[in-house]
């Protein structure tokens, strides 16, 4: 293995997983390997999708040149979204990291700036003195899309004070989670 001799080092790990005590040893190793092997295809054929899924779970191929190159784009990508998030700018946030889009592992984080830039949306419809109503409904979709977290919580306190008279309750809202989101629930608007 140390020499690069994969296929060498699978035949003999293979064989060696036949004897008592050395079944578990040889299968990690085997799998470490075939893990290696599945990254570097990935990088030759530039699959992201692979290449970021095993990075995500394989700290070693994290240090490696092209491991390292990978996530450095990622982070690269992810702060300049979270710039848009700021914004509340879905557009821009959609075309920076439309690469990852079809990323399992990345899901939360990119929903973690999607919720971000909704409640950006959000702030900003109070600073326009939309429509409560319509406030309303963003506050529902939010909540639908990634659940009562404390940032719409905070947000409800700012907007009680503008609409006291709103009849909305956050705990009777159907929740869903950062864990369940998926790109697919991406709207332009969070008040749509």
């Amino acid at each position: 293995i140390k020499e690069g001799e994969n296929h060498n080092a699978l035949k003999l790990l293979r064989i060696l997983s036949d004897f008592d005590g050395f079944e578990r040893e040889a299968s990690s190793l085997r799998h470490e390997i075939e893990q290696k092997e599945k990254f570097y295809d990935a990088v030759y054929k530039e699959n992201l999708e692979t290449i970021y899924n095993i990075l995500d779970n394989d700290e070693d191929l994290q240090s490696t040149k092209e491991g390292e190159k990978y996530e450095k784009e990622w982070i690269h990508d992810f702060t300049k979204a979270n710039a848009f998030a700021v914004n509340g700018d879905v557009l821009n946030i959609k075309i920076t990291l439309q690469r990852y889009m079809n990323i399992n592992s990345k899901y939360r984080a990119i929903a973690t700036i999607f919720s971000w830039c909704y409640i950006m949306q959000l702030e900003n419809a109070i600073r326009e003195k939309r429509d409560r109503k319509e406030i309303e409904d963003g506050i529902k979709n939010y909540i639908l899309s990634f659940g009562l977290q404390e940032q719409i919580i905070s947000f409800f306190e700012i907007f009680k004070r503008h609409f006291p008279q709103t009849k909305l309750n956050l705990d009777m809202q159907t929740n869903g989670s950062l864990d369940m989101w998926r790109p697919s629930m991406i709207v332009d608007s969070i008040l749509a």
